[in-house]
């Protein structure tokens, strides 16, 4: 019974060492899984039904085809025309009159899209987090290639714990000291098994 505890225990503290160097060791930060998508931070958005070739005010000439969604710079008040933006011969941003071209507005559609998905995000996110978290849990049994890198780190480290378990407990048999070697095993077990649990608790996380 002594002997088959020992062992047992050493096996415990062969896959607590692989594990512990294997897992891994930077995490995705739990807010990456609720960001938001940007809002509109233009006037509107319009569609192009048709090629169309706008003229600015240097003289300069720019096609766009049916399709393209422009951004809105503002909307004349005198008959609402859209001003889009649009690059200047100088390289900055400027703004000319949307004429002559079939067109349709859609900030509302656009604005609609992306309260629903940020309305997704945050219903959706948090369980993603904890998928994404569980999965890193059980990265050893993950079939995954981001996951390839723990097995390079964690099986040389597993390995090597092996073949000084086996050595220690082949020396505790032999000297009848397998009390000694049980004791000394649950002690590191349960310390790299603490450690282990502390950093899951309180991983580092990118930005």
């Amino acid at each position: 019974m002594g002997r088959k505890c020992c062992i047992a225990v050493m096996f415990l503290n062969i896959f607590l060492l692989f594990y512990s160097f294997g897992m891994p060791k930077v995490y995705e930060n739990k807010h990456h899984f609720t960001v938001h998508l940007i809002g509109l931070h233009f006037a509107g958005v319009v569609r192009l039904n048709s090629d169309a070739v706008i003229v600015d005010a240097d003289g300069n000439e720019y096609t766009y085809e049916s399709g393209r969604e422009l951004s809105v710079h503002h909307y004349s008040e005198e008959d609402g025309t859209p001003w889009i933006w649009i690059p200047s011969s100088s390289d900055i941003m400027n703004s000319v009159p949307l004429t002559d071209a079939d067109y349709e507005d859609i900030t509302a559609e656009k604005r609609a899209y992306i309260e629903a998905e940020n309305k997704k995000i945050d219903e959706e996110g948090p369980h993603k987090y904890r998928v994404y978290r569980l999965k890193n849990l059980f990265w050893f049994v993950i079939p995954e290639p981001q996951y390839l890198a723990c097995y390079i780190v964690g099986l040389p480290a597993g390995l090597l714990t092996f073949f000084i378990e086996k050595k220690r407990y082949k020396k505790a048999v032999s000297s009848d000291r397998l009390v000694r070697f049980f004791v000394t095993d649950v002690i590191i077990a349960v310390a790299v098994l603490t450690l282990t649990v502390l950093y899951l608790m309180n991983p580092i996380t990118c930005r």
